[in-house]
């Protein structure tokens, strides 16, 4: 292909993308606005975003991973996203399990000692203040045994637009 077709071929192609994004922007004016709710994301390899709260989190790139989705007991809170991975530690080890979940509860409030609560978990585990972007969260570190064997949890919580 020369250079001279190759400018005959793109000038066309850009004329009908300029013809076409026109068109597109005259629909857009008559179009209602979206309504964006909490559990609306986007999921790349590398992150997950949340539309409505506008966050992102970055996906650990080590793991094979896939959608989980929890089952809750009693009102149960915006599910935003969750992913699980099953591994198999070496030289026949246990089986590692690794979850990844993003919830968002409703409230009125949001107050400093609510959100504590929601870090804290159901058996009120002892929680740190900590600043990530500049924004003050609450974060549970929990170690150890359970009946299936080791395990550890850790959780964040803040209040982002009334929800925690």
């Amino acid at each position: 292909m020369t250079c001279d077709s190759f400018r005959f071929i793109t000038i066309p192609f850009l004329l009908a993308c300029l013809t076409a994004g026109g068109r597109a922007q005259s629909d857009s004016s008559t179009a209602s606005p979206a309504i964006i709710n909490p559990e609306d994301g986007f999921v790349s390899t590398s992150k997950y975003t949340n539309a409505f709260f506008g966050f992102s989190l970055p996906l650990p790139h080590d793991l094979a991973y896939r959608e989980f989705r929890p089952s809750f007991k009693g009102k149960p809170p915006h599910f935003l996203f969750g992913l699980q991975s099953l591994s198999k530690r070496p030289f026949g080890g246990n089986v590692k399990l690794t979850l990844l979940t993003v919830t968002a509860e409703q409230t009125s409030s949001a107050s400093r000692e609510e959100v504590q609560k929601a870090a804290s978990g159901p058996k009120e585990q002892p929680v740190t203040q900590i600043e990530i972007g500049g924004k003050e969260f609450w974060k549970r570190d929990f170690q150890g045994k359970v009946r299936e064997g080791d395990m550890r949890s850790v959780a964040f919580a803040t209040a982002l637009n009334g929800y925690v």
